[in-house]
């Protein structure tokens, strides 16, 4: 039996902003095949530090993860929208700079296969640097 977990943060626990629509894991359990289960780990409102809490529910019979990270330590760095900047580059970084080094360390877990969404990239696919594992990001 396969088993996808769903972690993270408001993207995937959004059945407070979606009334009358189906929420994300209503959405995966009917995508899925016959005999696959989903659930839910998700919280609306966290950050990635928050990530390792989630999996310590992680159930013993996940065979699928799926994160959703640092929207929210985004949120918590807005601040830096009233700063200036000299060049588009610049300002990328600076908004990036803050939640990179802490998503780094969730994206470098040791998975068969990881993929991340990056609307920055052209191929909309960005894999993660190599370094610490999930086990000492949660340590």
């Amino acid at each position: 039996m396969r088993h996808v977990i769903l972690l993270g943060d408001s993207i995937f626990d959004n059945a407070r902003y979606v009334p009358g629509g189906p929420p994300v894991i209503d959405q995966v359990r009917e995508a899925l095949p016959q005999g696959w289960l989903a659930s839910l780990l998700a919280v609306d409102g966290s950050i990635t530090e928050d990530f390792c809490d989630q999996l310590a529910s992680l159930p013993t019979e996940a065979t699928h993860l799926i994160v959703s990270a640092g929207g929210n330590d985004t949120l918590g760095e807005s601040g830096i929208l009233g700063e200036s900047a000299r060049t588009v580059g610049g300002a990328r970084f600076t908004l990036a700079e803050p939640t990179s080094a802490r998503f780094g360390r969730i994206a470098a877990q040791p998975t068969p296969e990881w993929r991340a969404y990056a609307p920055s990239s052209p191929s909309g696919i960005a894999y993660p640097p190599t370094g610490e594992t999930l086990a000492r990001f949660c340590d």
